[in-house]
C-alpha cells in the first residue's frame, strides 16, 4: 500500500513537471492556448494562508487598477485583454506559484533552455539552417521569413530555407532568450551561496550553468551584454564594498586609487583600439548630448507622451498618429501601444508612471532580498524587449519571485 503511494506520488510530481515545461517552453511548442489555463489550475487547490496575506490582496488591488484605468481611458476591448495579460500576466503566475508549492521550475527544464540555443547555434553555423524554430515561424507568419532572409528558391525553382540571424531561443528573440541565459547563469552562483548541496549536485549545476553561459555567448545579443555587465558590476561593488569597509581609509590611499586609475585609463586611451572602444561605448559622435535628448524626444513623440499624461497614461481611444523623424513623416493608422523596441517605455504610456511604480514595488517586495538584483537585472533587460514580460520570462522570474526554483536537494532541507 505505502510503495503504491510512493509510485503514484512519484508520477504525479513527474505530470506536474511536464506540465512546467509546457508553460515554459509554450510559444516554441505552439501551445500558447494552454499557458493560462494550464497556469490557472494551480489554484485549484490553494495554499489557504495565501489569502492571509496582505501582498496577495494588493496584488489583485493591482490588477483591479490597472484595469479600470484601461476602461476609463477608452482602451478597445483588445488592448485590454493583451495589456492586461502581457504587462501584468507575471502577478498571476507569481500567485500559482505561491498557491502551490508543488509548482517549480527544475534544474532541467534550465538544461532544455540552454540546449534549445546550443542547438540552433550549431544548426546556424555548422549546418547551415534553418532551425525547427524558424522553420515553424515561417510556416506560421511568411513575413518573419521574408523580413530575416530566411527564405530563397534553389535552381530547381524549390523553395527553401537559410539563415542570416542568430539563435531565437525558447523565448523566440534573441535579446529575451540570452538575458535569461545570463540571469540565470548568476541565479545559480547566488543558489550556491544560500544553499550548501552534495558534490554529485554540484558537478550537475556546474554543467548547467556552463551551458548556460554558452547560450548567452551564442545568442550575440547586446542587450544581454549590458545584463551582463550590470550583473558583474554589482558583485565587484558589493566585493569593493566589503573590502573597503573593512579597511581604513586615508587621505594617502584614496589619493594613490585615484592617480592608478587615472594611469589605467592613459594608457587605455593611447591604444588605438582601446580609443575605439571606449569611442564606441561612450559614442562621441554617435550619442554626444544633443543627439540623446533628440533620441529621448523623439521616443516621446513615437509613443506620444506629454508631462500631462505621463503619469496616469495617455488616451488609448484608437487614433491615427503622425511620427516625424527627420524630413521622414509616417503615418501610423490606429495606433496601439503595446510591443516594439521600448516596452517599458510603452508600459508606461499604457497604464501611467503610478501604476507601473506600484508594480515594480510590488514585486521588488514579493522577491527574496537574495534575489532582488537579478529581478533588476531583468527589469533593466526590459528596457529594450520584455524579458521578464515574455511568456518564458514570466515563468522564469515568477518563479524567482516566489522562490520555486529547484536545483537539486541541499544539506539546508530547503528547495
Amino acid at each position: 500500500m505505502i510503495s503504491n503511494i510512493i509510485k503514484l506520488s512519484f508520477y504525479t510530481n513527474k505530470i506536474r513537471e511536464l506540465l512546467t515545461s509546457v508553460v515554459f517552453f509554450a510559444q516554441i511548442l505552439s501551445v500558447q492556448i494552454l499557458y493560462y489555463p494550464l497556469i490557472l489550475l494551480n489554484f485549484l487547490r490553494p495554499n489557504i494562508k495565501v489569502f492571509y496575506y496582505k501582498r496577495f490582496w494588493f496584488g489583485l488591488l493591482i490588477l483591479t487598477l490597472s484595469f479600470v484605468s484601461l476602461v476609463v481611458r477608452d482602451a478597445p476591448s483588445e488592448l485590454i485583454f493583451k495589456s492586461m495579460h502581457f504587462y501584468f500576466g507575471i502577478i498571476i503566475v507569481v500567485m500559482a506559484f505561491s498557491f502551490n508549492k508543488k509548482f517549480k521550475l527544475f534544474g532541467w527544464h534550465l538544461y532544455v533552455f540552454a540546449g534549445v540555443i546550443i542547438y540552433e547555434y550549431i544548426v546556424i553555423k555548422i549546418f547551415g539552417g534553418p532551425t525547427f524554430i524558424q522553420l515553424m515561424l515561417a510556416d506560421i507568419d511568411p513575413s518573419f521569413a521574408a523580413s530575416n532572409k530566411l527564405v530563397k528558391y534553389d535552381d530547381t525553382g524549390r523553395l527553401w530555407y537559410v539563415d542570416t540571424s542568430r539563435p531565437l531561443g525558447p523565448t523566440i528573440n534573441t535579446s529575451i532568450s540570452a538575458c535569461m541565459a545570463i540571469i540565470a547563469v548568476f541565479f545559480i552562483y547566488t543558489y550556491y551561496k544560500i544553499y550548501d548541496f552534495s558534490f554529485k549536485e554540484k558537478v550537475k549545476n556546474f554543467i548547467l550553468l556552463f551551458l548556460l553561459f554558452l547560450a548567452f555567448l551564442f545568442c550575440k545579443s547586446m542587450t544581454s551584454y549590458v545584463v551582463f555587465a550590470f550583473l558583474v558590476l554589482i558583485i565587484f561593488g558589493r566585493n569593493m564594498f566589503k573590502t573597503l569597509s573593512t579597511m581604513k581609509i586615508t587621505k594617502n590611499l584614496l589619493l594613490f586609487i585615484i592617480i592608478i586609475i587615472t594611469i589605467i585609463l592613459a594608457i587605455l586611451l593611447s591604444i588605438p583600439t582601446a580609443y575605439e572602444v571606449f569611442d564606441t561605448i561612450l559614442g562621441a559622435e554617435r550619442y554626444n548630448y544633443e543627439n540623446t535628448i533628440w533620441i529621448i524626444k523623439d521616443k516621446f513623440m513615437w509613443h506620444q507622451l506629454t508631462m500631462k499624461n505621463f503619469l496616469w497614461g495617455q488616451n488609448l481611444a484608437p487614433k491615427n498618429i503622425i511620427w516625424e523623424r527627420g524630413p521622414y513623416i509616417m503615418v501610423i493608422s490606429d495606433y496601439r501601444p503595446l510591443g516594439g523596441d521600448s516596452i517599458l517605455l510603452n508600459f508606461v504610456e499604457t497604464f501611467g508612471l503610478l501604476l507601473v511604480i506600484f508594480f515594480f514595488i510590488y514585486i521588488f517586495t514579493l522577491c527574496k532580498k537574495e534575489f532582488r538584483w537579478l529581478l533588476l537585472a531583468g527589469c533593466i533587460g526590459s528596457l529594450h524587449y520584455g524579458v521578464i514580460f515574455s511568456m518564458p520570462g514570466k515563468i522564469f522570474f515568477g518563479a524567482l519571485i516566489a522562490n520555486s526554483i529547484h536545483l537539486g536537494k541541499n544539506k539546508n532541507n530547503k528547495v
